[in-house]
């Protein structure tokens, strides 16, 4: 497959860490690196810290984006496993984003995060639905009075904005004024 490049799209040096080989794929096509992460895993079991530092090693060799892709809600979803989809986005948070967000803190420099599941999977359905997907952008520089006190599918439907189309979401998260 050819993919535009995404430093060429962007102007960004961009890496992914995962354990997903779509996805790593997809990263080695569009030019970004692609760090291997022992345990790292589409399970529950896979290596929530080892993916945290491969990011953050990742942001201090030069990636400007780390794209940070964790499989274990999605495969809980569709195995039916409510309490397994809650641990493993409770060990995103633990073990995860609050290590980054840390280190981003420490550098002293602006920055965004995006959050997002990539589909809905509900446990209802177990299988991929057509729900639109919640999202949150953190920007470190803005507060922004939007009524939201945390993060969830529910509160993300109470906002008024809506994307028509994926690829708006990376005009939106680096837009404006990079």
């Amino acid at each position: 497959p050819s993919l535009p490049s995404f430093k060429e799209k962007t102007g960004l040096n961009a890496s992914v860490v995962c354990a997903v080989a779509l996805i790593k794929g997809i990263g080695f096509c569009a030019g970004m690196n692609v760090p291997c992460v022992e345990g790292a895993t589409g399970a529950i079991e896979t290596n929530f810290a080892g993916k945290r530092d491969a990011a953050i090693n990742e942001l201090k060799n030069g990636a400007d984006l780390v794209y940070i892709h964790v499989e274990a809600p999605d495969e809980s979803g569709h195995q039916g496993k409510a309490f397994e989809k809650v641990k493993s986005i409770e060990n995103i948070d633990k073990d995860i984003l609050s290590g980054v967000l840390d280190y981003l803190r420490s550098t002293g420099e602006r920055f965004r995060v995006l959050l997002l599941p990539d589909h809905p999977t509900p446990c209802s359905a177990r299988t991929h639905t057509r729900a639109p997907v919640p999202f949150v952008i953190y920007d470190s520089e803005k507060t922004m009075e939007s009524g939201i006190d945390s993060y969830s599918e529910k509160n993300c439907e109470s906002t008024s904005l809506y994307l028509e189309r994926g690829e708006m979401l990376m005009d939106l998260l680096l837009g404006g004024d990079r």
